[in-house]
């Protein structure tokens, strides 16, 4: 299938739907918008939950997909909803095909799929066996918590099912990560849902504050006090040779010294793009047509269509940050900000919320004082995973000095 010049559409590709600039090296695929859960923070809302993908649509996607790639030779495609596996006889259908495809071109292609974990059976796993995909889980804590954010169609508890699935996905993919959205209501929770998601057997976590505006003074000061639990808990585990990849982290060990706010939140609209059910292009799965002029403003084209280099450019330049930002301690994690996330509590693309300008200062606070205390004493699992060639130079000094030693004494 060839893709023609933009002058033929009726769901036909065209050569002016692919970026001309920064190519893509990642696709959000949106198989449905339909949900088997009643998420009480979802942004995708109630009206949005009987959309799902044709599959010419799903078989362009991935053809425009291996187009606007270009030269690369390993690419990634992410399963998303809704629940993508509410589609999983597409996702069989599709995988092979994206496959076979991809070799011809001679790519590489990955697969994952976001899930609540509802749908995970023997077949699926069996299934992501075989084609080596992975899972990215959401599930938001204990029992409790879990069941209070995320219950069923009919509104009953959805944890026993997700912990019978959770077990069947760590079996396979012990690296899966566990991502949570933190609500104010289960803030003084945190430390109980990260001790459990790690009796689980996770080791990657992120539990991620959202819905900002219901944030206050005081649910943000107990944030402080939890996300400090958690680092207690995750530095003893890494003193003990135990490394955990927990949200926000790494980045702040990584910028420990920044000295300027970074103008690039994420890959979204970057290397990472997103098609909705209909093929339209946007940032990242965020966004969404139904949702008003406010967030159809930034759609970027449609595989059937023309391609927005002008809506991209600003994903492609940044948001540069105010001098204040430089001066604040968050600049080493905030980036400005997710732009769907400031669009949805602030109405703007560049404006965060108040409040969650406030969290991630304490989130920079609380683990730069991690960072410090665990680089301080050379914790050996820290310094190996952070600063790798500088405790490859304190390892090899330390065995000249004991050669030395030990040729002294003899």
């Amino acid at each position: 299938m060839n893709l023609l010049n933009c002058q033929q559409k009726n769901n036909i590709l065209q050569l002016c739907s692919l970026p001309k600039r920064m190519i893509a090296r990642s696709l959000e695929l949106e198989l449905t918008t339909d949900c088997n859960l009643r998420c009480v923070y979802c942004y995708k809302g109630e009206e949005h939950r009987k959309i799902y993908m044709s599959q010419r649509t799903a078989f362009d996607a991935i053809i425009w997909f291996l187009y606007a790639t270009g030269y690369l030779k390993k690419i990634n495609v992410y399963f998303m909803g809704g629940e993508p596996l509410l589609h999983f006889d597409m996702i069989k259908k599709l995988v092979p095909f994206a496959t076979r495809r991809a070799i011809q071109q001679g790519k590489e292609i990955s697969f994952s799929a976001t899930t609540n974990c509802m749908l995970v059976n023997d077949e699926v796993i069996d299934f992501f066996k075989k084609w080596k995909m992975k899972f990215h889980t959401s599930i938001d804590g204990i029992p409790t918590v879990q069941n209070e954010n995320r219950p069923d169609s009919l509104g009953k508890s959805s944890s026993p099912t997700v912990l019978n699935s959770v077990r069947k996905i760590l079996d396979y993919q012990p690296t899966v990560c566990a991502r949570a959205t933190l609500l104010p209501n289960h803030v003084e929770k945190m430390i109980d849902s990260y001790r459990f998601f790690r009796s689980l057997g996770y080791k990657n976590i992120a539990i991620v504050p959202g819905e900002y505006h219901l944030w206050d003074k005081e649910s943000i000061s107990q944030y402080s006090n939890s996300l400090k639990q958690i680092a207690d808990f995750w530095s003893n585990e890494i003193r003990n040779g135990i490394h955990i990849g927990y949200h926000g982290f790494s980045g702040i060990f990584r910028n420990r010294n920044s000295i300027k706010r970074s103008s690039i939140a994420c890959g979204a609209g970057r290397g990472l793009l997103s098609i909705d059910s209909f093929g339209n292009t946007w940032p990242c799965n965020h966004w969404d047509s139904s949702f008003g002029e406010k967030w159809t403003s930034w759609k970027i084209g449609n595989i059937y269509d023309k391609f927005s280099e002008e809506t991209r450019d600003y994903f492609l330049s940044g948001n540069e940050p105010p001098e204040k930002c430089n001066q604040c301690l968050a600049k080493v994690f905030c980036a400005g900000g997710c732009h769907g996330s400031n669009i949805d509590t602030t109405g703007q693309i560049k404006q965060i919320h108040p409040n969650a300008c406030l969290i991630n200062q304490v989130h920079a606070k609380v683990v730069i004082a991690l960072h410090d205390e665990l680089y301080a004493e050379k914790c050996p699992t820290f310094m190996e995973h952070y600063y790798p060639q500088e405790w490859k130079k304190i390892n090899e000094e330390k065995n000249m000095r004991d050669h030395n030693n030990e040729h002294a004494a003899t």
